[in-house]
């Protein structure tokens, strides 16, 4: 499989979970887990996702609130 091919499956795999792990990806493509490193650091370099520790997150295209409460004093 080809990398566009393969991050194309990544993206929809995280736009219908949310969440994926590298783990899961290395087991369904059957490839090396420094393979999906490469490809999360290029997907999140091109701001398509956003990487966690053991994985990655769909990023949120609506421009909405991320959640965080900005307004807050600590």
């Amino acid at each position: 499989m080809k990398k566009q091919e393969r991050q194309a499956k990544i993206l929809a795999i995280l736009k219908e979970k949310g969440e994926i792990h590298t783990s899961t990806l290395c087991r369904e493509f059957d490839i090396v887990e420094m393979t999906i490193r490469r490809d999360f650091m290029e997907m999140e370099r091109r701001k398509e996702i956003i990487r966690t520790h053991g994985g990655a997150i769909a990023v949120e295209k609506k421009g909405g609130r991320c959640g965080y409460p900005f307004n807050k004093t600590f």
